[in-house]
């Protein structure tokens, strides 16, 4: 199909073409899905608008196009649109971040319950990508002072321009973890972290636009995968106030490993929480 066949399709006719070029690599739920994410944030359109305009032509045609030749490629649809949600709040996003995931949402959940009763306090987020974590605590907790650690420079102009849609101010510092001190930080009451938890050897594993697009300084740890636990877990004994917590996503299978870690720094009352699919996805722990 060329660009003129393109501009002269219907809506319904485009979905059509679209499930059925891509169904065999997403499934045909996904694949609907992903149309659907595409037309909606493209056209700025409510799910009423999008039913109204399905045998209209299309609008845009150029953009659309250029869109559809990314998404056959296997483009993740949210950086075709720039556009994730996360916690209900839309972040602008590209290829220089990962794209905000579900399951770290539990991580966003857990601070705010444990942080109910808290008027104020400081938070530290390592690995802070986007900025999704750090600006959807502050949007709730909002005389916390909260900062930021992020190696990319490129990652921060993303959180700092998501951080201005949601009119937040979070303090981004870039630089490694791993050139940290103990005394950088101290009297935190919470440091959260998803970190790099991929081992290198999963690599070819993941689908085409997990690893053809997604940064992989973001994704993987290398051949050691709980090397930045074991490290943010080291700095977290002098970081945290007493009584303060630390909260990480992690890796299913290496969840025993992540806690075990906690316990040997002394941490207490430590707790694994599961996602949606079952599998051990967070694990905290307080400082004694």
């Amino acid at each position: 199909m060329d660009f003129h066949e393109f501009s002269q399709l219907s809506y319904r006719k485009l979905k059509s073409i679209f499930i059925q070029n891509l169904v065999e690599y997403y499934g045909e739920n996904e694949a609907q899905s992903v149309f659907n994410y595409w037309i909606l944030e493209r056209n700025h359109w409510s799910l009423k608008e999008w039913v109204l305009n399905l045998d209209n032509p299309l609008g845009s045609p150029e953009i659309l196009w250029n869109d559809y030749q990314n998404l056959l490629n296997k483009m993740p649809v949210q950086y075709v649109v720039e556009k994730a949600y996360f916690m209900n709040l839309p972040f602008y996003v590209n290829y220089h971040v990962l794209i905000p995931r579900p399951e770290t949402e539990i991580l966003v959940r857990k601070v705010l319950s444990s942080l109910s009763n808290v008027e104020k306090g400081k938070i530290l987020d390592v690995c802070s990508g986007s900025g999704c974590i750090p600006i959807a605590l502050k949007k709730q907790l909002f005389h916390f002072d909260i900062q930021a650690i992020e190696i990319s420079q490129e990652a921060i102009e993303v959180a700092l321009k998501n951080a201005q849609i949601h009119n937040v101010y979070i303090h981004w510092i870039q630089k490694s973890i791993f050139d940290f001190q103990w005394n950088d930080f101290e009297n935190l009451d919470v440091i959260i972290s998803n970190p790099p938890y991929l081992p290198i050897s999963e690599k070819f594993q993941l689908k085409e636009h997990v690893v053809n697009y997604e940064p992989s300084i973001a994704l993987f740890s290398g051949d050691n995968p709980l090397v930045f636990y074991e490290k943010i877990t080291q700095l977290a004994t002098n970081w945290l106030k007493n009584n303060g917590f630390l909260i990480y996503e992690v890796h299913f299978q290496y969840a025993t490993d992540v806690k075990n870690i906690l316990n040997s720094f002394n941490f207490r009352n430590i707790e694994v929480i599961q996602d949606d699919f079952g599998k051990d996805r967070v694990v905290l722990g307080y400082k004694n």
